[in-house]
């Protein structure tokens, strides 16, 4: 009986791992694809504030945006390191997204140990944040500002389990 379960639950978790991973990998290839697009409206507003020098940057973003300058920095970085491409300019957004994904799944592991599997938590995420899909690939602050408050409740929640902030 025992072993019977254990290979029932190991066909679920390879059976569960294959679709995690092939919707991801959906997911990464379709955000890809719209990188190549043109910008959108709000995504020229961004090309704007970072077009020129770094302090003219600095300014403008403040013009445009309330938020901080920083995501504005990795897109002025990418506009003129990495070169003039939709996907280069485009390219933070998708790092700091999947950077968000990770700290989500390292929150879940906080929260409730290693009994849900891998990918559970992104997969829930992204079933009820459907925007947070379209920010992916989009050259704006959104994916920034995620990152930043996914993070800020791994800390917390890490500091409530050890008193250190480490």
């Amino acid at each position: 009986m025992q072993r019977h379960l254990e290979e029932d639950l190991s066909a679920f978790s390879f059976a569960y791992s294959s679709i995690v991973f092939l919707s991801f990998l959906s997911l990464l290839i379709w955000s890809l694809l719209q990188t190549t697009k043109g910008l959108m409206l709000d995504e020229t507003g961004t090309w704007w504030a970072v077009k020129e020098s770094l302090t003219d940057a600095a300014g403008r973003a403040r013009a445009i945006h309330s938020q901080s300058f920083l995501s504005y920095g990795f897109f002025w970085l990418s506009w003129h390191l990495l070169g003039k491409s939709n996907f280069l300019f485009r390219f933070p957004s998708i790092i700091i997204s999947l950077l968000s994904l990770i700290f989500l799944h390292k929150i879940n592991q906080e929260l409730f140990g290693k009994r849900y599997p891998l990918g559970l938590e992104v997969f829930f995420f992204l079933l009820f944040e459907p925007l947070s899909i379209k920010f992916i690939y989009s050259a704006r602050p959104y994916p920034f500002a995620l990152f930043f408050s996914i993070t800020s409740v791994y800390s917390c929640i890490r500091y409530v389990k050890t008193k250190n902030i480490n």
